[in-house]
């Protein structure tokens, strides 16, 4: 990624590459080679046999908490799937990468007002998700908020 990045700062011009916001630009290119990995997944997916597993050592004093944060974890990720594309990538980018919102806005292409929005909205709808689904789950109002 660095390598592309450098590559095409090559081809700009000098008082583009001084008002380029790095960061979100960096990040813009993650999300687009992110993407097209996606869309090559889906077009050839990857067979791995089963020798090439190679099990994790962990401790076994620690493995129920770390049964119960990867269930949890992938619990969150699996509500955070249900929002909608652009809430997603905002929450994403927000809370999950901790960019800030210039940030979110110049990754996803749209003005700061509605990188907010969508932050805010996606987050207050996975606040919901986790209040309805928590207590099915067994996790407690605490626990879930």
């Amino acid at each position: 990624m660095f390598v592309r990045a450098y590559g095409a700062l090559l081809g700009y011009a000098p008082a583009k590459v001084r008002g380029l916001r790095l960061r979100a630009w960096l990040v813009t290119i993650a999300v687009n080679l992110c993407r097209n990995e996606a869309r090559g997944r889906q077009r050839a997916p990857a067979v791995v046999g089963l020798e090439e597993v190679v099990e994790p050592r962990c401790q076994w004093d620690a493995f129920d908490d770390v049964v119960e944060r990867l269930d949890l974890r992938a619990w969150l990720a699996r509500l955070t799937a249900l929002l909608p594309k652009h809430q997603r990538m905002a929450v994403v980018l927000r809370h999950g990468c901790g960019l800030s919102i210039g940030e979110v806005s110049a990754a996803m292409g749209c003005a700061e007002s509605t990188a907010r929005s969508y932050a805010s909205r996606g987050l207050a709808r996975l606040r919901e998700l986790v209040a309805e689904q928590g207590v099915e789950r067994g996790f407690g109002e605490a626990q879930a908020a």
